[in-house]
């Protein structure tokens, strides 16, 4: 069977949220609530529920508003990744730090056809739950995005204005560029359907553009395989283009491995641009 007439057969029987869908699939794992959080039930506007956990700083009295972090992870990890760095994050800095896991990921309800859009949708619900939460400064929100966390990361924080400052960790530039990059382990077939099927939508190298003069900071190692260094080397570039506040870091680690000084760099930056209560 020809390749082309293969990839519109494809197109055809899986319907048109499958292609997205399974790339975005994941293991569903849960995981005990840590002792130090509190367990969020957030119920989604367009059905479901979101599960996650928020951190209060050791230093903060209950109730008190803080600055606050919201972290949006990536497709292979969950909120569970983060339960020690989270209250370490919090009491360093003097803020909350709020993880949610993504409807189809852990405790979250299930969804039938997880996409960009109900990524976006759901980063959009968490936000809009902390923000009414009288523990939370609403003046002082930050987001925080992960790999595949860093598209509705991007996305939300050049929608919401107010927002305070935004990281991207090992985030991809853009999908067609990132298909692009699996082409040689995809094979011609897989990556000419995965290039049909799966379109452009919001990329972050164009929606970075509009962040203003908010600050953004973009950590990438160079050693990552999954995605490669180019893409923060675009993001940044678009972003300086358009005068946007914005700072690459690139340190030696992978994927999911942030060295050192990575970490003290995000830490000093959200101190900078979030923290009330620590050192400056």
């Amino acid at each position: 069977m020809r390749p082309v007439l293969l990839i519109l057969m494809t197109i055809l029987l899986a319907g048109c949220c499958a292609p997205e869908a399974r790339f975005l699939r994941a293991d569903t794992v849960v995981w005990e609530t840590p002792e130090r959080a509190e367990d969020l039930w957030i119920e989604a506007d367009d059905g479901g529920t979101l599960h996650g956990w928020l951190f209060r700083p050791v230093s903060l009295e209950p109730g008190v508003p803080a600055p606050t972090l919201l972290l949006l992870h990536g497709r292979g990890d969950s909120i569970y990744d983060y339960d020690e760095a989270a209250p370490e994050f919090a009491d360093l800095l003097g803020i909350n730090v709020a993880l949610v896991d993504y409807r189809g990921w852990g405790k979250s309800s299930d969804i039938e056809c997880p996409s960009r859009h109900s990524l976006l949708a759901d980063a959009r619900t968490a936000l809009a739950h902390l923000r009414a939460r009288e523990d939370v400064d609403a003046s002082r929100i930050a987001l925080w995005g992960v790999s595949l966390g860093g598209l509705p990361a991007t996305q939300l924080f050049v929608d919401e204005p107010d927002l305070a400052a935004l990281v991207l960790w090992a985030s991809p530039s853009d999908s067609q560029e990132l298909i692009d990059d699996f082409r040689g382990r995809l094979g011609f077939v897989r990556w000419s359907i995965a290039r049909v099927t799966i379109g452009r939508w919001r990329e972050p190298v164009r929606e970075i553009t509009r962040a203003g003069e908010r600050p953004v900071l973009i950590v990438h190692g160079v050693a990552d395989g999954v995605v490669p260094v180019d893409h923060a080397v675009a993001l940044h570039n678009a972003a300086i283009g358009a005068g946007v506040d914005a700072e690459l870091f690139l340190d030696e680690g992978g994927h999911y491995e942030v060295g050192e000084g990575a970490a003290q760099r995000i830490a000093r930056f959200l101190r900078d641009h979030l923290s009330s209560t620590a050192e400056r």
